[in-house]
């Protein structure tokens, strides 16, 4: 399956020329059973690794503490993020990225609260948002831990970012218009902390 990676709210208003609306990547559905009920999974197709750059950056067992944390070596405009982490005190953490790179607070915050089994994608500050009222939103879908811990396979290219968490169970695909210069990565808590157990950020271009 491929969709069209657009909203008709503010498709006509979008900042690109002389193009509009990407697709999404390709991806395989499949059913599986959750829980006792039926449920679409979604995957990225395709051979990822055949795209991959050199040297990944890695970390494992790293605590995140309340605030942001720019991941130097980590910065990128294509990449592929794998990333589970195991929460703590904190009310919710994730994921910054294509930040500024100065503080690394401003970009597309991909971030999970568990108290209220929620992962969103925040695009308010993700760089050009200004096109349109409907444009700066602040995304939800449900997601719970799977063993303790939540797992995202994240692909950022120039003005998509596209989760799939808990190895596809949910889905979300966002459209963002970051400046060029807004490369970094940054990993955030917030009142508390959180683990993450496993990050690799693989550049794909």
């Amino acid at each position: 399956m491929i969709a069209w990676m657009n909203n008709w709210e503010y498709a006509n208003h979008i900042p690109t020329t002389p193009w509009r609306s990407p697709m999404s990547l390709a991806r395989e559905i499949s059913l599986q059973t959750i829980d006792g009920k039926l449920c679409l999974v979604q995957q990225p197709a395709g051979d990822w690794a055949a795209l991959a750059g050199p040297d990944p950056f890695c970390l494992s067992e790293t605590t995140i503490h309340d605030g942001v944390q720019v991941l130097a070596g980590a910065a990128g405009t294509v990449q592929r993020i794998d990333v589970t982490f195991t929460p703590g005190s904190a009310e919710e953490f994730g994921l910054i990225l294509r930040g500024d790179g100065v503080t690394g607070t401003t970009g597309t915050r991909v971030g999970i609260r568990p108290g209220e089994a929620q992962l969103f994608v925040d695009r308010r500050e993700s760089g050009r948002t200004d096109f349109h009222e409907s444009f700066p939103s602040i995304d939800t879908a449900p997601v719970r831990a799977t063993s303790g811990s939540y797992h995202l396979s994240i692909f950022v290219d120039r003005c998509s970012v596209e989760v799939f968490a808990q190895g596809g169970h949910v889905t979300m695909t966002e459209l963002i218009f970051p400046a060029e210069t807004s490369t970094s990565l940054a990993v955030y808590a917030t009142g508390g902390t959180a683990t993450i157990t496993s990050l690799q950020v693989t550049q794909l271009a």
